[in-house]
């Protein structure tokens, strides 16, 4: 059986421990059962305590907890400067200039890039 899903977007490890053995507790004995936890906070749900979970649902003969996680942002990777003008040279090969000057596309990109670097600081 599936019970209804934690709806955990936005809530602290706390609140997510709580819905969770809340929901668990609700397993009738002897079934088969997955509680899914939705847009889940990856470090609440490193919290939350399995053991407890898995007592609150001890009626049941199985009980899975599967997560899905919200979309979390990380740091990004900043490009290397130095490559930009490599990668625009490597970007115009797959590119259909039919009508255009290739080189003189790749050139003013080189130009545009160098120009955009040093006014960055």
């Amino acid at each position: 059986m599936t019970l209804p899903s934690v709806e955990s977007l936005g809530v602290a490890a706390d609140e997510l421990q709580q819905r969770v053995l809340e929901r668990a507790a609700t397993v009738p004995e002897g079934a088969v059962a997955r509680l899914y936890v939705n847009a889940a906070d990856p470090e609440a749900y490193r919290l939350l305590d399995m053991e407890a979970v898995r007592d609150a649902g001890r009626a049941a003969l199985h009980l899975k907890v599967e997560p899905t996680f919200a979309d979390v942002v990380g740091p990004g990777a900043l490009p290397d400067l130095d490559a930009l003008p490599a990668q625009w040279s490597a970007y115009l090969t797959d590119q259909d200039l039919t009508g255009y000057d290739r080189d003189r596309v790749r050139e003013l990109g080189h130009v545009y890039l160098a120009r955009a670097v040093e006014e960055a600081g």
